[in-house]
Order: C-alpha cells, then sequence, then structure tokens
C-alpha cells in the first residue's frame, strides 16, 4: 500500500490527475530526481511505501519499487525526457 500524499501535495491542490513517471531504486535516485524534476519546474512528489522497518528486509521485499515519482499527468512526457536524458 503506498503512503498517504502529504498535505499541500500535487495531488491536493489539483483536480488534473497525477501519474507515476518513474519507480526508484533506492531513496537517493529517488530524492535526486524529483529535485530535478522540480528545479525545472515541475511539480513532482516521492510517495514511498509504508511497510515496516526490519533491517533492510523491507528492500529485499520491494526490489526496485522503493518508491514512486509522481507528476501531473500534463508534465508527464517533459518529466519522462528529463530522466531519460539525466537517469543512466
Amino acid at each position: 500500500m503506498l503512503g498517504k500524499a502529504p498535505e499541500g501535495s500535487i495531488i491536493k491542490r489539483t483536480s488534473e490527475n497525477s501519474v507515476v513517471v518513474y519507480r526508484a531504486k533506492d531513496e537517493l535516485e529517488a530524492r535526486f530526481i524529483v529535485s530535478m524534476l522540480k528545479e525545472n519546474g515541475i511539480e513532482a512528489m516521492l510517495r514511498i511505501p509504508e511497510t515496516p522497518a526490519y533491517n533492510g528486509l523491507e528492500m529485499m521485499w520491494l526490489g526496485d519499487k522503493l518508491g514512486e515519482i509522481v507528476v501531473l499527468e500534463s508534465d508527464l512526457n517533459r518529466s519522462t525526457e528529463l530522466i531519460k536524458n539525466n537517469i543512466p
């Protein structure tokens, strides 16, 4: 189950649909991507699944789905292009 969007998030402020643009391999990658998108004028947020912390076991369970980068649907193409050009 994914965590709820924080108060004031892009999901709460607009009626436009939010979409997942990228599933991060780790939190550092996710936070870098969100920051990069925001620096380029794209509202983005990180959704991390709610799991209990058991000495890193959640990482094994989640695999490459640690967190989802969410953007507004209208920013999907531009976000995808930025990620493609900046993330190996």
